[in-house]
């Protein structure tokens, strides 16, 4: 009984920097550290203009919780847009370049983590997410269909999980939404 207390469905956020460790293994740590400065100016405020729970960073990785999935959704399609706007006149070496994946499902709650399978999923949807793209869990899709643009992806097979997957690629929310 007490466990099913600290139980909630939550939408479960990934980003990361695509090939972060590549570069941060090749560019000087001040430069490194710089970087991860202006990705959280980016990523931080957005996160809590939609109501997300920043769980935790681990390095190039933010972790955010949602209570609301369309919320998730329409902050990581805000985030593409400001990291277009940051990389705009950036020679490519110095650009942000993200991927971002989202599930939805019963987590359990402790000392401001949250724990289980839709997290674990989550990490994985978004190791698969198109380059600047945003990739969604059947899950977090499910109701949402008619209010973004989006293309249905491929039966992804990820580790961890015994049977594929179906994903979105978000593309863009519908007007009005």
């Amino acid at each position: 009984f007490g466990r099913d207390q600290k139980m909630k469905e939550l939408t479960i956020f990934f980003i990361d920097i695509a090939g972060y460790t590549k570069r941060s293994s090749t560019t000087d740590i001040s430069d490194v550290m710089s970087m991860l400065e202006d990705f959280g100016k980016i990523i931080e405020p957005i996160g809590e203009e939609f109501d997300g729970r920043l769980i935790k960073k681990i390095g190039d990785c933010f972790m955010y919780t949602f209570d609301n999935p369309l919320a998730a959704i329409l902050g990581s399609l805000k985030v593409q847009v400001e990291l277009q706007k940051y990389n705009e006149f950036r020679v490519e070496s110095d650009k942000l370049r993200t991927r971002i994946g989202l599930n939805t499902g019963r987590v359990y709650l402790k000392e401001g983590d949250v724990y289980g399978d839709p997290v674990n999923t989550a990490s994985r949807v978004e190791s698969k997410a198109p380059l600047d793209g945003t990739l969604i869990h059947e899950s977090t899709f499910k109701g949402l269909e008619k209010l973004l643009n989006h293309k249905k992806m491929d039966l992804l097979e990820v580790k961890g999980i015994s049977h594929p997957i179906q994903t979105y690629h978000i593309l863009s929310a519908k007007p009005g939404v």
